[in-house]
Parts: C-alpha cells; structure tokens; sequence
C-alpha cells in the first residue's frame, strides 16, 4: 500500500512538470528534488527510446547481408604476429595470435587466435550467447555472408549494454548543454531588466522543464519534430520563471 502512495505521488509530481504555474511551489521542495526529477525522466525517456528504437537495430544485420549480396568477391588477408596476448578491457576480449595460452580463458567474453573468434556471453546473465567464426571465412566475405551476418548479430548483442550506457550519458550531457544555455540566457536577461528570482529557482525550473527533452528524446524513432520541442522547452522555462520571481529587488542566492 506504501509503494502504490508512492508511485501515485511520483505521477501526481511529475505530472505537475507539465503546468509552469506549479513550478514556484515545486521549487520550494529544493534544489535536490529538482535533480532527482530531472536524472528519473531522463532515464525513463532514453529507457523508451532505446525500446522503440531496438526493432531497427537488431534489422542491421539483415541490412549488412543485403549489402553484403553486391559484392561478387569481397576477401580480406590477415597478417599477424604477437609477441605476447593483447587484453582489451581486461579480461574480456584477449588477443592472442600465436596462441601462448593455448585456449580461450574462462573469464573472456571474446578470444581471437590465428584460426578463429571465439565468443561467449550472457545477456543479462539469462540469454546465453556464444560461437566460434573461423577466419577463413571474414576472409572470403562474398562466399560466407550467412557467418558473417551472424557474427554482425552476435556483435550487436554484444555491444548493447555499452550502447545503452553511453547513449544515455551523451543523452544526459547534450540535455545539461541546453540546461546550461538557457540557463546562462535567462541570468543574464533576469539581470538586465532587474526581476528578483534566485538563481537555485532558475536552476530548478530548468530541471523540471527538461520533461519536455525526454519526451522529445521519445518521440524521435517514430516522428522528428526539428526545434519544436526545444521551442516549447524554452516557453516552458520562462513562463515558469517569470510566475518563480518578481519584478521587484534582484535576489541573488
């Protein structure tokens, strides 16, 4: 029964984000609040997009074979000599050429020798994935595309979670550029024509406005909306602090 207070909460403030009349009461809940809002729906928008977005990724190796049937000959020659193993986020992925180890070490996820690329992985530690490609056939690609797509799918899998992170720290450090932006716009402007609002309710209104960002972040596998949502973002932010502040003595803190 308390969860479901809280989660009824959690909806009632955040959907109070979308009315810049409430931003002045919402302010007074403090600076900390108004992060934890903004890290929650920007994790909750790139969580969105990476789903809708996923239908289109896991079709990239479908679309690489398609590419791959132009080709009539397509070999690659590969020349190698180590001294010893290369490890690569250590111990993940080891590199050993002239197979000093002798087999692929329990703990890596990819192991390459002279002959072929081992791999093997748990998605999540509950989908297992693991394979063996020879090289001999990345080296003729034309004749081996069906090992090689299924290499590509394989890689995709893969590379997900770090994709998921790093899209959504570059999510979040574009959406603070903005913050930033327009934060830096408005200080100046609030200064100039002398309207009293603390630079912490600035801050805030920002933050509580970027609900406008994820949703854009959202919408953008289905249908791309150019500066619209950035527009709304910036009317969002001052109309919430023009009804924050006061025409009247600058407040400073």
């Amino acid at each position: 029964m308390e969860q479901k207070e809280r989660l009824k909460e959690a909806l009632i403030f955040f959907g109070r984000s979308f009315n810049p009349g409430s931003y002045k009461d919402m302010c007074d809940d403090g600076l900390a609040k108004a992060l934890k809002h903004f890290l929650i729906v920007m994790f909750f928008g790139f969580l969105i997009f990476s789903l809708v977005s996923l239908p289109a990724l896991l079709k990239l190796p479908d679309e690489i074979d398609r590419g791959l049937s132009d080709f009539n000959k397509f070999k690659i020659s590969i020349d190698a000599d180590m001294a010893q193993p290369a490890y690569i986020f250590k111990p993940d992925i080891v590199i050993d050429i002239n197979k000093t180890l002798g087999a692929m070490p329990g703990n890596a996820m990819v192991y390459v020798d002279s002959d072929s690329i081992q791999y093997k992985h748990k998605i999540l530690d509950l989908y297992p994935l693991e394979g063996t490609i020879m090289l001999d056939e990345i080296s003729d690609i034309a004749d081996n595309r069906s090992a090689i797509t299924a290499f590509l799918a394989s890689a995709i899998l893969f590379a997900l979670p770090g994709i998921f992170i790093f899209g959504y720290i570059y999510f979040l450090l574009k959406s603070l550029l903005i913050i930033i932006l327009v934060l830096l716009i408005m200080s100046i402007l609030s200064s100039v024509v002398s309207f009293g609002i603390r630079f912490r309710d600035m801050l805030s209104v920002c933050l509580y406005a970027s609900t406008f960002l994820a949703i854009n972040l959202m919408l953008k596998p289905i249908i791309f909306l150019y500066f619209i949502p950035i527009v709304v973002y910036l009317v969002y932010c001052v109309i919430g602090m023009i009804l924050s502040g006061d025409f009247s003595e600058p407040k400073k803190k």
